[in-house]
C-alpha cells in the first residue's frame, strides 16, 4: 500500500520478465509450480480473492493468532 504506481509498474515488468526465463520456469516446474505473470491489477484481484477465501476458512475453524 502506498507504493507509487511507477514503482509498482517497474517491479511488475521485471517480475514478468524473470518469470519468462527458461531456468526460472524449470526451477518452478521442479517444485510443481506453474509461474503465471500478469498485471499488478490482476495480482491485486487475486490477493483479494485469496484473502476472502482464507478469511472464511480461518473464521470457520476458529483459528486465533498466538
Amino acid at each position: 500500500a502506498g507504493t507509487p504506481a511507477a514503482i509498482v509498474q517497474k517491479l511488475n515488468t521485471a517480475i514478468n520478465e524473470i518469470l519468462r526465463e527458461g531456468e526460472v520456469r524449470k526451477i518452478f516446474a521442479e517444485q510443481g509450480v506453474i509461474p503465471d505473470g500478469g498485471s499488478a491489477a490482476q495480482f491485486s484481484e487475486f490477493i483479494g480473492k485469496q484473502m476472502q477465501l482464507w478469511k472464511g476458512v480461518v473464521q470457520k475453524a476458529q483459528i486465533q493468532p498466538q
